[in-house]
């Protein structure tokens, strides 16, 4: 086996997130709440930047790293729940509970998986498939939070 997909392997496992027995995904998601504030102070080009960085590499690693799973989006594979969490936090009101809702909101969509994330993931095959249900998922939480922070400010 090739130090590249060795490679591939921890990064879609999130350095080891995924390998957790108890809630994988919620585990890796909590990687996200890291990253974020490693982050959330760099001006907005370079956060953006670095997510489409972090969804190419991500998509990358489970495509290289396929071979170590049963199946295709294996519980272990976690940095898709990264990806989809951080869009969940992008442009976040201040407050450490919009973090919570954001995270909460993204648990929800990534597990119910309204239309459109549960038809990607059962009809998107492949690693874009693993990582296009998450992103959707992220896109829903993020609007979520941002409707419930405009509804907050005119309340």
């Amino acid at each position: 086996m090739s130090a590249v997909r060795k490679i591939c392997h921890r990064i879609a496992v999130g350095g080891g997130l995924g390998l957790s027995p108890y809630a994988p995904g919620t585990v890796g998601s909590l990687a996200a709440v890291a990253l974020y504030y490693l982050t959330f102070a760099w001006p907005f080009l370079w956060c953006v930047v670095g997510w489409c960085a972090l969804a190419v590499v991500a998509t990358w690693s489970v495509h290289m790293s396929r071979s170590f799973f049963p199946t295709e989006d294996s519980p272990s594979i976690v940095i898709d729940e990264v990806a989809g969490a951080l869009l969940a936090f992008a442009m976040l009101p201040q407050g450490w509970y919009w973090i919570v809702v954001a995270f909460v909101a993204f648990r929800f969509f990534d597990i119910v998986k309204p239309w459109p994330a549960g038809w990607c993931d059962r009809k998107v095959k492949g690693a874009v498939g693993v990582m296009l249900d998450d992103v959707v998922a992220g896109v829903y939480a993020w609007a979520t939070v941002q409707t419930a922070a405009a509804v907050k400010t005119l309340l």
